[in-house]
């Protein structure tokens, strides 16, 4: 069919016509249609970035994610193409840096990240080596309170609000006695009176005060159900404990110690902790104990040790890959991962191992960690 033959050409004519019509009546929406306009907005100087007086180890920050169609994990109904998503999230980026704006309101309403969107884009708190890079390069060179530019990951594009951190971290001896107010929280160890419960705080008070370990103390003399763990919190945010529990947190410095605190309950000393988060590569090597019960085993406790032994001298070899001895070593479902644990902060683990493996500087390997649950090598990525 030659398109030089009028008859093609008047055949068409009628088509051509509806087509550019409809075309004409039903546009391509506008990407910023749904979104308060811009024009009478007044940029607040306060969330223009600037880097902060020094690099912080950890940053809290919220996020507003624009999709489009064909970036990593985009539902299927984005519709956005890549430009058309750039221009949104530049449209947001100066509601968002404008006076009277509500960051987490704006996320709540307009970001595509369905896990942080409910909560007004809260990432939470972030150490390093927890964000697409790019991320990671914008969260940190925020101050608080300031707004980074576009920046845009494999799934989309993004924008960052650095925010106070929220989060909190303590440990706390709780020395009770018969007749004190019963709690869920607390577990008479060694029974006493009012009289003793009194002069043993006092007595592990001083202790400390003169130089004793907090966590060593909680371990032995704690009646709180988290003395295992040296009396350690995981870190919290506040209102998930006791409120005079955080009122008493949230008056101390970081690092200080209560003075014993007497309420119904008992006697309390409590010791403020900077919330701190590490990752780390393990190989766990399992044993069962003597007259353990259940799936067993294949090795002795003194065949596990002797197995760690093997793996830490290979550790230790210049040049030596810790994930792949970690692949080939352990056993757990980290294995298969080379040993890489998700991101976390005291107060999940027996204190002994915690102890161990905090005091490691990044990129160093522990010695050989003998305990209940298995034994342990650890190297510490950050």
């Amino acid at each position: 069919m030659c398109i030089d033959d009028p008859a093609v050409v008047y055949r068409f004519i009628p088509f051509l016509l509806v087509s550019g019509l409809m075309a004409s009546c039903n546009p391509r929406p506008s990407p910023v249609e749904d979104l308060p306009p811009i024009d009478n907005l007044v940029p607040d100087p306060q969330r223009m970035p600037r880097p902060p007086a020094e690099t912080p180890a950890r940053v809290s920050v919220r996020q507003i994610l624009c999709y489009y169609r064909g970036a990593k994990n985009a539902p299927q109904n984005i519709r956005l193409t890549r430009e058309e998503a750039r221009v949104r999230t530049g449209h947001i980026l100066k509601l968002a840096r404008a006076k009277g704006q509500d960051f987490a309101e704006l996320a709540k309403k307009y970001s595509d990240d369905a896990n942080s969107s409910l909560s007004g884009g809260d990432l939470g708190t972030i150490a390093p080596g927890q964000l697409h890079p790019d991320l990671e390069q914008a969260a940190f060179s925020l101050d608080t309170g300031q707004v980074s530019e576009v920046v845009e990951s494999p799934r989309g594009f993004h924008l960052l609000q650095r925010v106070p951190s929220g989060e909190l971290q303590a440990a706390e001896i709780v020395i009770t006695y018969t007749g004190a107010q019963e709690s869920g929280r607390y577990k008479l160890r060694t029974p006493r009176m009012r009289e003793e419960a009194r002069l043993l705080s006092g007595e592990i008070h001083r202790r400390i005060l003169e130089g004793a370990s907090f966590f060593e103390e909680a371990a032995a003399n704690s009646d709180l159900f988290n003395h295992p763990v040296g009396g350690i919190f995981p870190i919290f945010k506040p209102g998930s404990h006791p409120p005079k529990l955080e009122e008493i947190i949230t008056g101390l410095d970081i690092g200080e110690v209560s003075a014993v605190i007497e309420t119904e309950t008992g006697f309390h000393i409590v010791k403020r902790l900077p919330p701190q988060k590490i990752q780390i590569r393990q190989i766990i090597i399992e044993f069962q104990a003597p007259g353990e019960t259940g799936q067993p085993v294949k090795r002795t406790r003194r065949e596990a040790l002797a197995r760690a032994e093997q793996a830490h001298r290979r550790a230790l070899e210049p040049g030596s890959d810790f994930a792949a001895l970690a692949a080939e070593y352990s056993e757990g479902p980290a294995a298969n991962r080379g040993g890489l644990l998700e991101p976390f902060g005291r107060g999940l683990r027996p204190y002994k191992f915690e102890n161990a493996i905090f005091a490691l500087e990044v990129g160093k390997i522990s010695g050989v960690i003998d305990t209940d649950t298995g034994v342990f090598i650890v190297k510490r990525i950050w």
